[in-house]
């Protein structure tokens, strides 16, 4: 069984994975994967993830330049 980490504890890595997304405007696949538990691996799990950062302006891709792309590509919402 994997532990969960501690709800502040968990508060905490959520808000410094945000803020390492918004200041570079995007994450790479291996930083979410090293944040997620194990136990989010659902298709439903990480289209939860993936919405949230591209409501934040944050593109998410396996490489520096895909990831860019991602942001560049994400439509604001009126």
């Amino acid at each position: 069984m994997v532990p969960t980490p501690h709800l502040d504890t968990y508060y905490t890595l959520t808000k410094a994975l945000i803020s390492i997304g918004r200041k570079n405007g995007f994450l790479l696949v291996d930083q979410l994967n090293d944040f997620l538990p194990n136990t989010a691996s659902s298709p439903l799990d990480l289209e939860t993830v993936m919405t949230l950062f591209a409501r934040l302006g944050v593109g998410i891709g396996a490489t520096e330049e895909e990831a860019q792309a991602a942001r560049e590509a994400i439509e604001p919402e009126f």
